[in-house]
């Protein structure tokens, strides 16, 4: 490539750049010095608007007030509050669990406060062999009949 070629190639693409950014801007043009312009005298005369009347500080706290019920009552009302979340939970006893280790398990999770009353019933309904490993899923705060019976059934 020449130099000549790359000069004139640089000189172009700055011109056109220069033309694309005017355009983009939009400047206008100043006016003219022969053109007529319109002098405010001919104008038709403009009402003063609302918003550059001056209030008294009563008139202002009372718009304000109005204003702010407007936007207040605009805020769209709560719903009727929902049905209660029941709380859900899940105790995976893993194959090979000893009675004592599940009911250990279920004091941890929450779901037993008193974990000797859950052993001795498990123990005294002779269900020790019983309990099937797996996924338990408990509603609520299960007593401790509904808990012996989920878990030896079948998850």
């Amino acid at each position: 490539m020449s130099k000549k070629m790359f000069w004139n190639g640089l000189g172009f693409g700055l011109i056109g750049g220069a033309l694309l950014l005017q355009l983009m801007l939009g400047v206008q043009s100043p006016p003219s010095v022969g053109k007529e312009t319109v002098s405010k005298e001919s104008q038709p005369p403009v009402e003063t608007p609302e918003i550059s009347k001056k209030y008294t500080q009563a008139e202002f706290d009372q718009k304000l007030q109005a204003r702010l019920k407007e936007e207040v009552d605009k805020i769209p009302k709560p719903e009727a509050p929902k049905a209660e979340i029941v709380k859900q939970t899940a105790v995976y006893i893993t194959p090979g669990l000893n009675s004592d280790k599940v009911v250990e398990m279920f004091q941890q999770s929450g779901l037993i406060n008193e974990p000797t009353a859950l052993s001795t019933e498990i123990k005294k309904r002779g269900l020790t062999s019983s309990i099937r490993s797996g996924v338990h899923i408990f509603k609520g705060e299960p007593s401790v009949d509904v808990i012996i019976e989920t878990i030896i059934r079948k998850p």
